[in-house]
Order: structure tokens, then C-alpha cells, then sequence
């Protein structure tokens, strides 16, 4: 099995965490980036857990010092990354 800092979060094997309830009325988000660190905390001083490639969408469930706490739309691997890489949707 491949490491998990290498496999892309919006693949079937990422997607065994259970999507929490409500986790639709968080703001929907598409990555920007071709592919994009999916950090433990809000800072590169954090580790990477994931990456998220581009086009994936996820819900912002957190905002500190220009980093977002997210989660994929689809459920999957939750953690931190830089805001400027992720452009709001317009899809509900």
C-alpha cells in the first residue's frame, strides 16, 4: 500500500472516513493548484498528511491566518491548507 502522504484524497481508498452530518451547509471549495498539501495543522511547520489534486472539492470548515481547515466534499482525509489555493464554487 502506497504511503499516505502520497495517494490523493479524493480516491475510493481515502474516502472510509464517514462524511459527518451537516458537513453540507460548510462552504464549497475547488482546488486551484495542480496539487496541494493536505497539512496536520495550519502552517508548513505541520506535517503533511495527504494531497488533494486539482478540480477536488472540499468543505472549508475553518479558517486561521489565511490556511483552511477542509474536509473532501465526498468525505475522506481532513486537515490544513493554504486559502490562496482554493476559489470558491458556485455549486450548492
Amino acid at each position: 500500500e502506497a504511503p499516505e502522504s502520497t495517494v490523493l484524497v479524493q480516491t475510493a481508498a481515502e474516502a472510509e472516513a464517514p462524511i459527518p452530518p451537516g458537513i453540507e451547509t460548510f462552504p464549497l471549495e475547488v482546488v486551484t493548484a495542480t496539487s496541494l498539501n493536505v497539512r496536520a495543522g495550519p502552517g508548513t511547520e505541520h506535517g503533511i498528511v495527504g494531497r488533494l489534486a486539482q478540480g477536488a472539492q472540499v468543505r472549508v470548515l475553518e479558517q486561521v491566518d489565511g490556511w483552511k481547515r477542509i474536509r473532501p466534499d465526498e468525505g475522506g482525509l481532513e486537515g490544513w491548507v493554504a486559502g490562496g489555493f482554493l476559489q470558491a464554487t458556485s455549486n450548492p
